[in-house]
């Protein structure tokens, strides 16, 4: 992205971004439900770097990297347009 681009262009690259890493973790959610039913019911082998990995993304990503978008684009737009979720943010 530009230097020159308008504000809207980077609230609405803000926004996708925060979408995008929301379906990333929900697709990682997904592979982990799948892995550990086709596990329990013996259709397949436990593979435990893939459940080790699947865990990683999930107890890590957010904390590292997506919060920090959302505190600083989503929540702080919301803050400054209302004082009804303070309490929450």
């Amino acid at each position: 992205m530009n230097d020159s681009a308008p504000p809207t262009d980077c609230k609405a690259a803000a926004i996708e971004t925060i979408k995008q890493e929301h379906r990333a973790l929900s697709q990682v959610l997904e592979l982990l439900r799948h892995l550990l039913r086709d596990m329990a019911s013996g259709y397949t082998e436990p593979d435990f770097h893939l459940l080790a990995l699947a865990l990683y993304y999930i107890d890590e990503f957010p904390g590292r990297l997506h919060h920090a978008k959302e505190d600083k684009f989503f929540f702080a737009a919301l803050q400054r347009h209302t004082e009804q979720f303070d309490p929450l943010l």
